[in-house]
């Protein structure tokens, strides 16, 4: 293996800390595959289901989360190295929640659900870094939930954004397209006095109905 493949997979969350000797073990037990996308192109479809992992090697791709009824939809920008929704994998409902589409050249890295498997359950390293993954996404969308869940509008809308966002995402768009009234069950005075005051923190821009996400961390900083 050369230096750069080596250093361009250990780069990946799941292989962070791995030797070399240890990621040649993990080849031979499993197929990983390499895949290029130009710009534009729809990567992974929301609805399917999920039988692979699959990181963002190098480029910037955006994912977007919409709600059934289409009241709600969440853009955001991710660049490699990263993992695009681990959490699907296994357990109830393993369909993809967003659609994810490249925005620039992307390669990525894709490891079949039964691979993943074999390499678990022999490699402690990515057993470990797994876990941590799983447990880091859990623990964070526990976190915003539940300090986010007061009166204070300013915190629920935080809590809306911060729990469907990576902490390194970019570029972040919630869009209402309801009434932000109901949706928020507050006035419309309320909410736009709550908007109006996350302006001012220079947190978010745009309008109530589509906020672009200016300083996530100010965001996360509220709950």
């Amino acid at each position: 293996m050369t230096g750069s493949m080596f250093e361009t997979i250990v780069a990946l969350p799941l292989f962070r800390g791995i030797s070399e000797k240890q990621l040649m073990q993990v080849l031979e037990q499993c197929k990983i595959r390499f895949e290029s996308a130009k710009a534009g192109r729809v990567i992974l479809n929301a609805g399917e289901q999920c039988t692979h992992l699959t990181f963002v090697v190098s480029g910037i791709v955006r994912a977007t989360t919409t709600t059934t009824d289409g009241r709600l939809s969440l853009s955001q920008s991710v660049k490699g190295p990263d993992v695009l929704y681990p959490d699907f994998l296994f357990g109830l409902s393993t369909a993809r929640p967003a659609v994810v589409r490249s925005m620039s050249e992307v390669v990525m890295l894709h490891v079949a659900k039964s691979d993943l498997i074999k390499v678990l359950t022999t490699n402690d390293v990515v057993l470990f870094n797994y876990l941590n993954i799983l447990s880091s996404n859990a623990q964070r969308g526990y976190r915003d939930v539940f300090n986010g869940s007061g009166g204070d509008i300013s915190r629920r809308l935080a809590t809306r954004i911060c729990a469907l966002t990576k902490p390194n995402s970019f570029d972040i768009v919630l869009e209402i397209n309801t009434n932000v009234a109901t949706e928020f069950d507050t006035s419309i005075e309320a909410f736009n006095n709550a908007f109006n005051s996350l302006v001012e923190q220079k947190a978010v821009s745009g309008t109530p109905n589509r906020i672009v996400v200016k300083n996530r961390a100010a965001l996360a900083a509220l709950l």
